[in-house]
């Protein structure tokens, strides 16, 4: 559920879009977050997209669409910065976003530059979670190269030319953003026919389609055991997707893996990799 700050002023506290209470501790789960833990209880993928509410009277998990659908309001929404729901940043100084204290990272989101003032986010001046903001990414040739993956008949797969740290922030997943059902058409019409596609679901309705337009990030395989995770992040007034290690050191040479999801396993029936 989305983290944000009642009236109290307390701290990293979550509000309950179903009882309308903070920190109810009947509908939320609290314990310790991780960074490959955030946002698993509502994956991005599963909710639907995010669009500025427009209601009458101030913002409840009645009349909100924000709220219902497990978003924070934004300064386009009818009540901005007046909303009880309303996304207010995290007050981090320079080089202080860390999972452990920065509102921002615990609720998928990359700090904003006009809400988080004080840790220089979108400036380049020190702040850790402005990567997809800033363009950020390892690039082809110096740290990642494409080349045929380990594994027989999976095509090609990304290997690393460089020792990586654990969570080491590699790009981010682009390409077309079309609507779901576009993307059906699309696979039934000529992707199956080739037994391949590069495609990530964005939300509900919308698809990350990297067939023909995305990076090299899109040769990524899949692996039960990966060695990196996608996180869906909000950036500005958009999902978008960043690619990380996970929390094991990455040696030079290895290839690079995520975990395609349940959906990959059911019509793959449970391959090690894929191309």
């Amino acid at each position: 559920w989305p983290v944000t700050s009642p009236p109290c002023g307390l701290e990293f506290v979550r509000f309950c879009a179903y009882c309308e209470k903070f920190d109810c501790g009947l509908c939320v789960q609290s314990g310790p977050v991780s960074r490959k833990s955030v946002g698993k209880a509502t994956p991005n993928y599963k909710k639907h997209s995010p669009f500025p509410c427009k209601h009458s009277g101030k913002c409840t998990a009645r009349n909100c669409s924000c709220m219902k659908n497990g978003w924070f309001c934004t300064l386009l929404c009818c009540n901005g910065r007046e909303s009880a729901n309303f996304f207010r940043g995290c007050d981090c100084g320079s080089g202080g976003c860390r999972i452990e204290t920065c509102t921002c990272l615990r609720a998928d989101r990359e700090c904003d530059p006009a809400l988080c003032k004080a840790c220089g986010c979108g400036e380049g001046k020190g702040c850790g979670n402005d990567n997809i903001l800033m363009g950020r990414g390892l690039a082809v040739g110096e740290c990642l190269c494409v080349a045929q993956s380990s594994f027989p008949k999976m095509g090609k797969g990304l290997f690393t030319l460089t020792n990586l740290v654990p969570n080491t922030y590699l790009g981010e997943y682009v390409g077309e953003v079309i609507a779901a059902g576009e993307f059906s058409r699309r696979r039934e019409s000529m992707y199956d026919k080739n037994d391949i596609h590069y495609a990530f679901d964005l939300t509900l309705e919308m698809v990350v389609d990297a067939t023909k337009h995305g990076n090299h990030l899109r040769y990524i395989n899949h692996s039960e055991t990966p060695n990196c995770f996608v996180c869906a992040m909000f950036v500005g007034s958009r999902v978008r997707l960043g690619i990380y290690t996970t929390d094991q050191f990455i040696a030079k040479g290895q290839e690079l893996f995520y975990d395609y999801g349940q959906f990959f396993q059911n019509m793959w029936g449970g391959k090690k990799a894929s191309g």
